[in-house]
């Protein structure tokens, strides 16, 4: 089972970070980099 959770765990940070940055303002990007 570990092998199938770590991979859906990396997935669901790609999604949380696509999200991040579609809700996020320019500004607010430039400022978190």
């Amino acid at each position: 089972t570990e092998f199938l959770v770590i991979p859906f765990v990396v997935n669901s940070k790609r999604l949380r970070a696509g999200v991040w940055l579609m809700l996020r303002p320019p500004t607010h990007q430039y400022g978190t980099m």
